[in-house]
């Protein structure tokens, strides 16, 4: 029997230490402040990003986020992801200066891993 615990252990402990443990982060890369304000997944969170500041661990599971009020900014993000601002637009941070905008309203598919 100690055996068989012995191998449940070992089977089922990665599985419950395994936590995602990523929450999405956006960094204001703009000369101007910007205030994103999460919409959805953490009611009512908003913040004003100063040039250069970043806002971590947001978004564990997922959330839309509208830059600076403008309902015509609204992004939806994963829990994974890696974003800025630049030019009052939301890019993905891969290789900068060569990732495209997300657009308003998308629901981006994250960059191939």
């Amino acid at each position: 029997m100690s055996l068989l615990r012995l191998f449940a252990v070992a089977l089922f402990t990665p599985t419950l230490l395994a936590t995602d443990g990523s929450a999405a982060s956006l960094t204001n890369l703009d000369a101007n402040e910007h205030k994103p304000s999460v919409i959805s997944g953490k009611d009512g969170q908003s913040r004003v990003l100063k040039p250069k500041e970043a806002w971590n661990d947001i978004c564990p599971k997922g959330c839309v986020v509208r830059l600076d009020d403008n309902e015509n900014a609204t992004y939806e993000l994963e829990g994974s992801d890696v974003v800025s601002i630049e030019d009052g637009f939301i890019y993905y941070d891969r290789d900068v200066g060569t990732s495209p905008p997300l657009a308003p309203g998308a629901a981006p598919s994250p960059p191939a891993k």
